[in-house]
């Protein structure tokens, strides 16, 4: 049994959103959508669109690194889903 589609929970991440948003924001971004994407991608459910918004966080979260102490502190790479 499917549950509503995951594209009408997705949070649509744009370049302007992103930059106001504040680094423990796009880090809770970023684990709430590595998480859904594992949750769906168990359930066999799917992930795409889920996943390209994370791309959109995790872009926004490496280039943070450069300058910011928090995500420098922080490997970007391995908040990758596994899927």
């Amino acid at each position: 049994m499917s549950s509503p589609s995951s594209k009408s929970v997705v949070e649509n991440f744009n370049r302007d959103l992103l930059v106001k948003m504040t680094d423990v924001e796009v880090n809770e971004a970023l684990v709430h959508h590595k998480n859904r994407i594992e949750s769906l991608s168990r359930r066999g459910e799917s992930t795409k669109d889920l996943e390209t918004e994370f791309c959109y966080i995790q872009d926004e979260a490496q280039r943070r690194s450069k300058y910011s102490p928090f995500f420098a502190q922080r490997d970007v790479q391995n908040n990758s889903p596994e899927a």
